[in-house]
């Protein structure tokens, strides 16, 4: 249980003027409220090696003062952006479900999960009018698998595949797609231990394509899928430790992070990631 309370005041002058046509005072607040997080779980072992699994939980995010501070109505120059004037941001809660079944022996290991996820007043930094604001209701469901298997004393596989549906609920985009959220990831990992003291892994992550950022009307461009394969060796032997990292072996074009532009079609800003990289380490302990 958490009780808080949250009061701000703007101490407005209007004789300075950092920028033409200042927005005004920003009304006064005072608010508080009463919020609570859970988490229960339970398991049942119903054979030596099979389990099934479930948990509800509820939790919360409070605006923090930057986050309140940064909703205030920002104008510059001969650009005015249609922000509100105010302090009030509404907490951020969660509740969510999960249900699943997992086998567990020497050799492998799979688990399975279906979860559902219902979020109401989502903090959101909004690009477009540089405040921040609550999303409306918005809900995640989705199934994720994963395993592993030691196919001898050398080698053993991983795997893991998730199935992600996220959706506006209510508002002005109910039913589209939230953004940023990619509906199919999967990752695939093989480990050789080629020596006592020398051991490798082959790594490939895929993403699917996702909406760009401030595309909650999801009428812009997506960022496209790109698949990742990274390899990395180790190495320990008495006082010695090193390691080569080589990812993105096949020097993929991609990016993670985008921004859709609120005004023109098709228009958006992207941070391209690096290449194919190497870093190296050697640590000696003495």
């Amino acid at each position: 249980l958490q009780q808080y309370d949250f009061s701000g005041e703007d101490d407005f002058d209007a004789s300075v003027v950092l920028f033409p046509d200042p927005g005004g005072k920003v009304n006064d607040t005072d608010k508080d409220d009463l919020e609570y997080a859970l988490h229960l779980g339970a398991e049942y072992e119903y054979t030596n090696t099979q389990f099934v699994f479930g948990r509800i939980g509820r939790s919360f995010r409070l605006p923090t003062i930057d986050e309140r501070f940064a909703s205030n109505a920002l104008e510059m120059p001969g650009f005015t952006f249609p922000a509100d004037a105010s302090f009030d941001l509404d907490v951020q809660t969660s509740v969510d479900l999960e249900i699943g079944w997992k086998i567990k022996t020497d050799d492998y290991s799979l688990q399975v999960a279906a979860y559902w996820m219902q979020l109401e007043n989502e903090l959101h930094y909004d690009v477009s009018t540089f405040v921040n604001t609550n999303l409306d209701d918005t809900q995640r469901q989705g199934v994720e698998l994963q395993g592993d298997v030691r196919i001898n004393e050398d080698w053993s596989l991983y795997g893991a595949v998730s199935f992600t549906e996220a959706e506006f609920t209510s508002g002005t985009f109910d039913g589209n797609d939230v953004p940023l959220v990619a509906p199919f990831t999967a990752t695939v990992s093989a480990r050789w231990q080629a020596l006592e003291w020398l051991s490798g892994m082959l790594v490939v992550n895929h993403v699917d394509e996702r909406r760009m950022d401030n595309d909650q009307g999801n009428t812009q461009p997506q960022i496209p899928d790109y698949t990742l394969v990274d390899l990395r060796i180790k190495a320990v032997y008495e006082q010695w430790r090193g390691s080569l990292t080589v990812q993105n072996i096949f020097d993929e074009d991609y990016f993670t992070t985008a921004i859709a532009s609120a005004f023109t079609p098709g228009r958006y800003s992207a941070y391209p990631l690096p290449g194919t990289t190497f870093v190296a380490s050697l640590a000696y302990t003495y």
